[in-house]
C-alpha cells in the first residue's frame, strides 16, 4: 500500500510522533513531490515540530495556526547556523588574547543586523549554545552576547514601561497585566538577564491563579464574607499556607554583608517567589520563602484585585508610638497597604495591611490616628498614618526598589564598583531614566581600568558605567573619556598581534589544562583546586623555578594566581570537582574525565602540553 493513499488525519499523526525530528521530515519532502505538497500544507503539524525543537520561544499569539509555521522553522534554523558562526568568528583562534577588553565592532554590526530580522529567534539560539553546548568556549562567547541581545531588548521594554509609570492608576491602559506586576516582573527579567529563559507573566498569571483559587474556595466556606474577611483570608493563604516571609530590610545594612547580597537580591524576584511556592521543602528544615516588603505588597495587591478588591500602597514617615513609655521614637519609612472597608461611594474608614507583620494582619486607625500593635525587637510599638496621604505613585514604588539594588551593586564593602554587577545595576537605573547619587570624585583611570578588567568588565562597558554616573560638571570628563579611548586602541592593536608557540623546557613537571592543588592555609573543602591555564619559565628573583598560572574551580573568592612549581601538587580525583569558573572557555574546550582539553588557541600557545599532559596522566 502506497503511503499516499493513507489518510491526511492518519498521516499527520504519525509524523507527530517527537521520534521524528525536523530533519526527518525534510527528507520524507525529499522523497516524493505529492508528500511535498502534502506535508508542506500541515501547518498543525509544524507549529508541534517547532514547539518540540525550541520550547523556550514564546510569540504570545491568540491565534497559533494564524502564522507559517513551515516558515518559522526554516527562519530559526537559518538564524541559527548564522549566529553559530558569528561565535566562531569570536574563538580564540581568530582572537587569541581572548574577547575581555572589547567586542570586536563587525561582531556587533552582525549581531544587531540579525536582531532586527527576528529577535527572538536570535536570543534562543544564543542562549541555546550558552547553557546547552558541549563546547566550553563555544559556551563563553554565547554568554557574553546573550546579555549584548537582551540588554537592549529590556531596554526598550522599560522604555514602554516608563511612558506609562507616570499616569495614574486608573488611566492606566485595559491589560490583564497590572502595572505593578509589569514593573516587577521587568526588575526579575533584568536580575535573571543570563539565565537561560526570563522569567514570563504568562508563568506568573498560573501561579496568581491557583493563589486565587484557593482563596476563593475559602472564601465560599465563608457566609457574606466582607472585603476584610477576604483580606484576612488571603494573608491566611500568603503567609501561613504558601509560607511567605517578608525579608527585614529597612536600611542598607544587609548589603554590607557580602554573603548576604547575593541571597538578598533573589527577594526581588517576584517570578522565584511565587514559584518557590510550589517547590517541596525538605521536613527538618521548612524554610518559608523569603521576599522584599515592596514585591510582597505586589503580589498582596494583585491576588486582592482577582478578588474584586482594591488596594493601594501608600508611604509613610512616621514615628514609633512604644506601649509602655509612649515616647516617639526612630522615624522609618513605611510602605504600607491600604483598601476602604467599604465602597468609595460610602466614604468607608481605611483599613491598613503591615506586610512586615509576620500576620499581615487588618489594622484600622484608633482615636489618635495609629495604627498597631506590632511587635519589633521586643517592644510593642504604634504608627502613625494620615488618611488623607495620596497613594504612592508607580514612579516612587520602583525608585525605591532601584536604591537597594543599585546600593547592593555599588557597595563598596564588596569591591564591585567596576564588575559587571556594578555596570548591570548602574544600566537598569539609566534604562529607568532614574539616576542615583554616586559619583567618582578621586579617579585614577589606569587603575579603574584595571580593576575593570579584573572583573571582567569590558573597557567599552566600563566607558558606559563612566558615563552613566559622572553629570557633566565631574571635572577631566572629557580627557578621561579620551584616556579610555586611548586603552580600547591599545587592546584592539593587541588583538591583531600574532601569538608565538612556547615550547616546553625539561623543568616543568605540569602543562596546560591539568588540574592541582596547592595549601592556602583556609580550612575549607577543595580550597586551592585550580587549573593550570598558563605557565612561564623564566628566571624571578625570588626563585628559579617555574611559575604557573592557575584558574580557581569557582569564582567565589578567588581570581588567578601564579603559583611556584614546588607548591603544586597533581589532584588525585579531577571528575570529582565540578568547575565553574566563569573564564573556563577563554582556555579550554570540554573537560575529558582527567583534565581540561585546551581549545584552539591553548594549543597554538602551547603545542606541545597536550601530548605531555597525556603521558603525565598515563594515557
Amino acid at each position: 500500500m502506497s503511503i499516499l493513499l493513507v489518510p491526511t488525519e492518519l498521516l499527520m499523526k504519525i509524523l507527530s510522533y517527537n521520534c521524528i525530528s525536523i530533519s526527518d521530515m525534510f527528507h520524507v519532502m525529499c522523497s516524493c513531490s505529492e508528500l511535498n505538497n502534502i506535508i508542506r500544507d500541515l501547518n498543525g503539524l509544524w507549529r508541534l515540530k517547532f514547539t518540540e525543537k525550541w520550547p523556550h520561544i514564546h510569540f504570545g499569539e491568540k491565534d497559533k495556526n494564524a502564522a507559517s509555521w513551515l516558515e518559522r522553522i526554516h527562519s530559526r534554523i537559518r538564524l541559527g547556523e548564522e549566529i553559530k558562526a558569528l561565535i566562531q568568528s569570536m574563538s580564540p583562534l581568530c582572537y587569541p588574547h581572548g574577547v575581555k577588553a572589547f567586542t570586536p565592532q563587525h561582531v556587533v554590526d552582525k549581531l544587531m543586523d540579525l536582531l532586527q530580522q527576528n529577535p527572538l529567534f536570535v536570543e534562543d539560539e544564543i542562549a541555546s549554545l550558552s547553557f546547552e553546548s558541549e563546547n566550553l568556549t563555544t559556551q563563553h562567547y554565547a554568554r557574553h552576547l546573550l546579555k549584548k541581545v537582551r540588554t537592549p531588548m529590556l531596554e526598550k521594554k522599560w522604555m514602554d514601561f516608563n511612558e506609562r509609570r507616570g499616569l495614574d492608576i486608573n488611566e492606566q491602559p485595559e491589560s490583564k497585566q497590572t502595572i505593578w506586576v509589569e514593573g516587577a516582573l521587568l526588575i526579575a527579567q533584568w536580575i535573571n538577564m543570563e539565565e537561560r529563559e526570563l522569567p514570563r507573566f504568562e508563568v506568573l498569571d498560573g501561579v496568581f491563579n491557583e493563589i486565587t483559587q484557593r482563596v476563593k474556595t475559602l472564601v465560599l466556606d465563608a457566609k457574606l464574607p466582607s472585603s476584610s474577611k477576604i483580606l484576612s483570608i488571603i494573608s491566611h493563604v500568603l503567609f501561613h499556607e504558601m509560607r511567605l516571609s517578608v525579608v527585614g530590610i529597612t536600611d542598607y545594612t544587609p548589603f554590607t554583608k557580602s554573603y548576604w547580597v547575593d541571597g538578598m537580591i533573589q527577594t526581588y524576584c517576584i517570578d522565584e517567589v511565587l514559584l518557590s511556592m510550589r517547590q517541596e521543602r525538605c521536613r527538618w528544615m521548612p524554610m518559608p520563602s523569603e521576599c522584599h516588603v515592596t514585591i510582597m505588597c505586589i503580589i498582596y495587591q494583585e491576588v486582592a484585585r482577582r478578588m474584586g478588591i482594591d488596594c493601594e500602597p501608600v508611604f509613610y514617615v512616621s514615628n514609633h508610638l512604644h506601649e509602655f513609655s509612649m515616647e516617639f521614637r526612630d522615624t522609618e519609612i513605611l510602605f504600607l497597604l491600604r483598601c476602604r472597608e467599604f465602597s468609595k461611594d460610602n466614604d468607608g474608614e481605611f483599613i491598613y495591611i503591615n506586610m512586615r507583620d509576620h500576620e499581615a494582619s487588618l489594622k484600622r486607625p484608633n482615636s489618635s490616628g495609629h495604627i498597631g500593635p506590632y511587635t519589633e525587637v521586643g517592644e510593642t510599638v504604634y504608627y502613625k498614618v494620615e488618611t488623607r496621604e495620596p497613594p504612592a505613585s508607580v514612579d516612587w514604588v520602583f525608585r525605591g526598589i532601584l536604591n537597594h539594588l543599585i546600593d547592593y551593586a555599588l557597595h563598596p564593602s564588596h569591591e564591585s564598583l567596576m564588575d559587571y554587577r556594578g555596570l548591570k545595576y548602574s544600566k537598569l537605573s539609566n534604562a529607568f531614566d532614574y539616576h542615583a547619587p554616586y559619583r567618582y570624585y578621586h579617579f585614577d583611570v589606569n587603575e579603574y581600568i584595571g580593576k575593570a578588567l579584573g572583573h571582567r568588565l569590558e573597557l567599552d562597558d566600563a566607558l558606559d558605567h563612566f558615563q552613566i554616573f559622572q553629570n557633566e560638571s565631574f571635572d577631566s570628563k572629557e580627557e578621561i573619556e579620551n584616556e579610555f579611548r586611548e586603552k580600547l586602541t591599545e587592546a584592539q592593536t593587541k588583538f591583531n598581534s600574532p601569538v608565538l608557540p612556547k615550547h616546553r623546557s625539561p623543568t616543568l613537571k605540569y602543562a596546560v589544562g591539568i588540574v592541582v592543588f596547592y595549601r592556602t592555609g583556609i580550612i575549607e573543602e577543595n580550597e586551592g583546586v585550580s587549573v593550570i591555564i598558563s605557565w612561564d619559565v623564566k628566571p624571578h628573583c625570588k626563585s628559579n623555578q617555574p611559575r604557573y598560572q592557575v584558574l580557581p574551580y569557582t569564582n567565589n573568592h578567588h581570581q588567578i594566581r601564579t603559583i611556584e612549581q614546588d607548591k603544586l601538587e597533581l589532584f588525585p580525583d579531577s571528575a570529582s570537582i565540578r568547575f565553574d569558573h566563569p573564564e573556563l572557555g577563554l582556555h579550554f574546550e570540554k573537560f575529558d574525565g582527567r583534565r581540561f582539553v585546551p581549545n584552539a588557541e591553548k594549543k597554538r600557545h602551547y603545542p606541545e602540553d597536550e601530548a605531555f599532559a597525556l603521558s603525565l596522566l598515563g594515557n
